[in-house]
């Protein structure tokens, strides 16, 4: 049993560095702390009793998993606006192609198609100014 936790902790560790490098999520640094903290608790404890470890793995996981994403979510928000260049749109007109009646409209810019929402009544054809994006929508107010 001893040499086999260090295998399996070491095994866990390697899978989720593989597992972050392929999704990005955070998901991964943070099971692949855990696992270090689970081998460090192993080889402190010898081993027993066995739940130390499961413990130590999932606190570290947990902890390191909300301090990556509070550290990471403000810088891959910059990264992904720059990356895209969306930003670019904002202050900028265009034409809607069809009306919010259903409470989203469309713009097309540049060959691709964007939904749009607003408080005003547009209808397709008309100029639109785009204030702010959120997510994959648009929000616009009317030219005057």
């Amino acid at each position: 049993m001893e040499i086999t936790m260090y295998i399996v902790w070491i095994t866990i560790g390697i899978i989720a560095v593989i597992i972050e490098t392929q999704t990005a999520t955070q998901l991964g640094w943070a099971a692949a702390l855990g696992s270090i903290g689970a081998l460090i608790t192993h080889g402190v404890t010898a081993g027993d009793p066995i739940w130390i470890e499961f413990a130590v793995f999932g606190t570290i996981w947990c902890f390191s998993w909300i301090l990556l994403f509070l550290l990471i979510r403000p810088l891959s928000k910059k990264i992904h606006d720059k990356e895209d260049g969306y930003l670019n749109y904002i202050g900028q007109s265009y034409t809607a192609i069809k009306s919010n009646k259903n409470s989203f409209g469309e713009l097309e810019i540049n060959d691709k198609k964007f939904r749009f929402t607003s408080n005003q009544k547009i209808e397709k054809g008309d100029k639109v100014k785009v204030i702010s994006i959120k997510g994959v929508t648009f929000s616009v107010e009317k030219e005057k």
